[in-house]
């Protein structure tokens, strides 16, 4: 048995719980599969008043570029024509 939180933490050893603890999460014998959904990270997540564990999907977000990022692309290219390529 597993328990998993309303925000998506799991506990895998129930024993190591409360019992106040039990009762804030729900508690399940095996996860569900994520759907694989373009473009979209699947969050686990639970509902303790409907008794359910589901997904939750998020966008994707590309990690912004930082100064560092910028600077390590420009010496590449710079290395680059200095080696002829």
């Amino acid at each position: 048995m597993l328990c998993v939180f309303e925000n998506g933490a799991i506990v895998y050893d129930v024993s190591t719980l409360t019992e106040e603890e039990k009762s804030r999460a729900v508690v399940v014998s095996s996860l569900p599969e994520p759907e694989q959904v373009e473009g979209k990270i699947p969050l686990l997540r639970a509902n303790k008043l409907e008794e359910r564990v589901y997904y939750a999907y998020v966008d994707k977000q590309l990690p912004t570029p930082t100064q560092e990022d910028y600077l390590l692309d420009l010496d590449f290219r710079v290395s680059m024509i200095e080696l002829g390529f």
